[in-house]
This record gives structure tokens, C-alpha cells and sequence, in this order.
């Protein structure tokens, strides 16, 4: 399955600055969640899944995928229901004026699951002396890198911290998001090129791994089982003031892949589990009254048709690089049926890449839904007519309308999407010959060209393939700028643009330079109006976002697939009923 994967990374060098004063961009929330429905009963245990390959206990040095979240803290996080970047371990966060600088006052009381206090001390050694240590091998700093340079840090206070970049970058507060804090006390004299490598390794005692998450280690047995128990110095609550989490204890058992997770999950032996859409349909087909399935809106990939605009054949590159045959296939493509028939009704229709969750998607924008007579009337318009009465449209007095659609052979789904779009046009008079390919080969026909590419273009007419989006729009410039390194169907754009693609590029440049919330939206609600209108791209569905549970856990409908992890994203207001 070929699945276009969207990097958090900072975005190429721009010029633009801002002009805004310095404000307050976030501030800590009243007490508890305030999308938190149901109040918890705190005791009991809960066994979930873990998917990490672990080769160390370092978060500095790897990234610890669940572990993070069940032993860490970062200064700022997305909140698992709204996808919207809050304060975390910081209270509150600055902007300054001319966006480079920003400043992050420390939330008062804090401390360590060990006891000891959280400082200021804990956040500059997590960043001037391990993450920008070019001696160090930290797994994020090439993440904060700006035109080559890190940031600076500034301590201004026992509260107060400061990171002041080379330009602004909006990326920088994602990064900062994913950037796990360690505590000083226990690593200072481990910084150094040769000893902090080897900290934390899988050998530490338990009682050494300290954070700032709900758990607190406990005990680890490689390839079986992490235990955790509750950290009683955790900083959240819940909205009556409860301390959080709700549960005592948490048995993380390794799993080699899902549909091992999938067993235990159908035997009891796990509490949740985000199954695979094949995984899925076996618990559809299994009947089995023992796991509960919890529906969180659609996934964040989706599936999506691209035609080649620079397709060497010139009939085809006129009628391809035209929004109106665009807009006339995507009322071709019977989405409803892809969703029943294809994805079993586990799947929601698609027109928007910005996802429906996402705190910047907007609803009222046109929607080229199924509908054949609208689509020959669009295809009518274009001339594209059957002038030979052989039932199939002409490009041209005698060359009929015909071309290949590229599909790998891995995914079910998008060879069976392949197939409906195949009799569908069918019926319009295109004739669509599906190619089937490996995986291997769709990329390198896609992205790695041979060398006729410069004059013909990509070696394909016709694709489907998926993307994986995320909660803030900024990282879908990979395939929709000019210069995205996954603009794979219209390479000339970056010497020809069209008006729209340029349009496109600077909604992207500015709202990567500026920390205006009301104009970030401004500017993808605007992308979001382009796209609908000139489909660079056609969005087909997305898979279900759905959660197996095993017993009944509250808070356990709060999850979305904007949370990014799943059900573990609440595990600190997840309890057992």
C-alpha cells in the first residue's frame, strides 16, 4: 500500500515578516479537559498494546512512540480531541513582535514522577545541552533547524524560557510539541559524547526513568511487557479537581503487529486496539460480543486520483491540465459505493484534504458528487464528444479517449477504487486500462523517473495512491506547492505555474510565517476554496478511524484520529467502568 507520508519538518527558507505585537498566544485551561464528558473512577489496571521497537530508554536520543506519551511531558501539546496546540508543561507562551522569539512561562509547583521540583534548570539542559549539543545524537534537532542555524535559548527567569529562531516558522511550535523534557538531576553528568548515549539504556532500574507523564516505570522486560504505575505527582486534573490518571497501574505489552494485537485484544488480553481495515473486517466477520467498536470520524489518510499534467501526449495534457474535466471526473466517482462496497461502509467520502476534525477545515465548499449526467455535460463542454458512434468519446477526430490508471497490486482497495472508475468512465465513454503494479514500481514511475523524464514527463497517465494528512494543514504544501517533494503530477509548475498553483505557494509562505491564528485561517480557508474548484488533485474517501475495545472504558469515544496515537493520546483520562 502505497501511502504518501506527510514529515513534520521546517518549511524552505522564506522572506516574509511579521508585524505583530507581542501577545499571549496560549494559557493553561481551567481545571481538567474541558471536552472531558465523563468524570472517571480512579483504581484498577488496564493492558494496552505497544507497537515500539525499543533499543534504548532515551527519548532524546529515539523517539519511544508510546512510551513517550505514558512516561513524558513536552512544553506544548495537541489536544487529543480538538487537534488544537495548547500549553503543557508551560502555562502560557509569547509571541514576540517580529515572530522570532518565543517565550514560554513554566507552569508554578510542578515535579518530577521521583518528587523531585520541575525547574527552568530541567527545560534549558533538555535543549542548550542535549538537543542542540552537535555532540550529542538527539533524535529532533535537525527538526529545529532554520536556515541551517538552531535557536537560541535564553533563560530569563526561575518561570521563564526563551527560544529565539532566525526568522519566524510556524513549524516550530509543532517541533516544540514533540520535544520531550528530561530532568537534570538525573542526566547532567551523563552529557557528554561518550555517557549519554548509553543513558537510560534498557538496563537502567526502573526507579532512574523519570518524567513528567501520567506513569512512572516500573518494570520492563524486553520483547514481553512494559509495567507502569500512576505517577502521584502528575500535574493534571480532572475537572472536580481529581487528580489524573484515573487508572493505578497500565501492562503495555509489545506486539510484533497488529493482528498479533488483534488476538490478544479478541481473547481479553488487551483493552483496546486500533485494528488494521483488514484486522477490522476479521472482527466484522467474527461476530464476536466480547469487543466493542468505538467510531472517531475519518482517518487521516485518504485516497486520491491524479492525472499526469505533463503527460507527453498532447491531446491528453489539453484535457488533463483542464478544471472542468477534473471536476467532471470527480462527478464520475461514486464515492457512496466505494464506501459500501469497497471499504465495507468503514470509510467516509472525501473532498477536502484539510481533515473534517481539523480546527481550519471549512464545510460549505463545492462538491463534485456523483453524478454522470453532470459529468457528460462537463465533458460536452470540454468538445469531447463521440464523433464515430463507437461509443467512445474523441480527443480528436479519429483518436479516441483512452488512457492508463496506475495502481499497485498491495492495495485491495485502491485496485478495487481502480476497477469502479474503470466502469464508471466506461459509461461516460473514456476507456481507463487499469495497470497493476508493485508498490516498489508505482514510486519509482511516480517519483524516480528515467531519463525521458525531462522530456515526457512522469512515466504514468493516470494514478491512485494515498496520503496521510495531519490535524494542521501547513504540511499538505509536500503535495500541493509547487516545490512539495510529493508534487509528483505536475513537475513543470515549478518554471510554469498556473495562477492557482501560484496562488497556492504564497497562502503557504505566509501562513508559515505568522502566528496569527485568525489569518492562519483566512489563508486555508482560502487553499481550501482553490482546491475544491481547480482539483489538483481528487480526494476519494478515507478509511473509518474506528477503536476495538475489549471491556467498557470511559472517555473511550473521545478518541479521534486527530490525536495522532490513538486511544493512548487519553490514556490519562481513560477508566475502567
Amino acid at each position: 500500500m502505497l501511502i504518501i507520508k506527510i514529515c513534520v519538518g521546517l518549511l524552505a527558507s522564506l522572506t516574509l515578516i511579521l508585524a505583530a505585537s507581542l501577545s499571549v498566544f496560549g494559557q493553561s485551561k481551567e481545571l481538567g479537559p474541558p471536552w472531558l464528558k465523563e468524570i472517571g473512577t480512579p483504581g484498577g489496571e488496564l493492558n494496552i498494546p505497544i507497537f515500539a521497537k525499543l533499543k534504548t530508554l532515551n527519548p532524546i536520543i529515539s523517539v519511544l512512540d508510546e512510551l513517550d506519551i505514558l512516561l513524558h511531558a513536552h512544553l506544548l501539546e495537541f489536544n487529543p480531541a480538538t487537534g488544537e496546540l495548547e500549553p503543557a508543561l508551560a502555562a502560557s507562551y509569547e509571541i514576540s513582535a517580529d515572530g522570532k522569539t518565543l517565550t514560554f512561562v513554566l507552569r508554578e509547583g510542578l515535579h518530577w514522577s521521583d518528587g523531585q521540583p520541575f525547574s527552568v534548570e530541567d527545560v534549558e539542559f533538555t535543549y542548550r545541552d542535549l538537543v542542540f549539543n552537535p555532540s550529542i545524537p538527539a533524535v529532533n534537532r535537525e527538526l529545529f533547524l532554520i536556515d541551517g542555524r538552531l535557536p537560541e535559548v535564553v533563560v530569563q527567569d526561575h518561570r521563564t524560557f526563551s527560544l529565539k529562531f532566525p526568522r519566524p516558522d510556524w513549524s516550530a511550535l509543532t517541533v516544540i510539541a514533540t520535544q520531550v523534557i528530561v530532568p537534570k538531576h538525573l542526566l547532567q553528568d551523563k552529557a557528554s559524547p561518550d555517557g549519554f548515549p548509553n543513558a537510560w539504556s534498557l538496563e537502567t532500574p526502573p526507579e532512574q526513568i523519570v518524567g513528567m507523564g501520567p506513569f512512572r516505570l516500573v518494570e520492563l522486560i524486553p520483547g514481553e511487557r512494559v509495567i507502569l504505575k500512576r505517577n502521584e505527582f502528575y500535574w493534571k486534573v480532572d475537572p472536580t479537581g481529581q487528580r489524573l490518571p484515573y487508572v493505578d497501574r497500565v501492562n503495555a505489552w509489545f506486539n510484533v503487529d497488529r493482528e498479533a494485537a488483534l488476538q490478544r485484544l479478541q481473547v481479553g488480553q488487551i483493552d483496546f486496539l486500533v485494528p488494521s481495515q483488514q484486522g477490522l473486517q476479521t472482527l466484522l466477520r467474527s461476530h464476536d460480543n466480547q469487543v466493542q467498536l468505538t467510531f472517531g470520524g475519518s482517518d487521516l489518510s485518504f485516497n486520491l486520483l491524479a492525472f499526469n499534467l505533463d503527460i507527453g501526449d498532447e491531446d491528453l495534457r489539453r484535457v488533463f491540465r483542464s478544471p472542468l474535466f477534473r471536476q467532471a471526473i470527480s462527478h464520475a466517482i461514486n464515492r457512496q459505493k466505494v464506501v459500501k462496497d469497497v471499504q465495507g461502509g468503514l470509510a467516509v467520502e472525501r473532498f477536502n484534504p484539510v481533515h473534517p476534525d481539523s480546527p481550519f477545515f471549512i464545510n460549505d465548499l463545492p462538491q463534485f458528487i456523483f453524478d454522470l449526467n453532470q459529468a457528460q455535460e462537463k465533458l460536452n463542454q470540454l468538445g469531447l464528444t463521440d464523433t464515430d458512434g463507437d461509443g467512445l468519446l474523441n480527443l480528436t477526430a479519429n483518436k479516441q479517449f483512452r488512457f492508463k490508471l496506475l495502481v499497485n497490486f498491495e492495495s485491495a482497495t485502491r485496485v478495487a477504487i481502480a476497477e469502479l472508475l474503470r466502469e464508471d468512465l466506461g459509461k461516460l465513454g473514456i476507456a481507463v486500462q487499469t495497470e497493476l503494479v508493485s508498490f516498489e514500481e508505482l514510486q519509482r514511475r511516480l517519483f524516480n523517473p528515467d531519463p525521458l523524464f525531462n522530456l515526457f514527463g512522469p512515466a504514468f497517465e493516470a494514478v491512485v495512491v494515498g496520503f496521510v494528512g495531519t490535524t494542521d494543514p501547513q504540511p499538505l504544501d509536500r503535495l500541493y506547492a509547487t516545490e512539495g517533494p510529493l508534487q509528483f503530477y505536475h513537475f513543470t509548475a515549478l518554471e510554469e505555474p498556473f495562477a492557482y498553483e501560484r496562488r497556492i505557494d504564497e497562502i503557504f509562505r505566509e501562513a508559515a510565517m505568522t502566528f496569527d491564528v485568525q489569518r492562519r485561517q483566512e489563508l486555508f480557508a482560502e487553499f481550501q476554496m482553490i482546491v475544491a474548484e481547480q482539483l489538483p488533485v481528487i480526494l476519494i474517501t478515507s478509511p473509518a478511524f474506528v477503536v476495538a475495545v475489549s471491556r467498557e472504558l470511559g472517555n473511550i469515544g473521545a478518541t479521534k484520529a486527530i490525536s495522532g496515537d490513538g486511544p493512548i493520546d487519553l490514556i490519562d483520562v481513560l477508566f475502567i467502568k
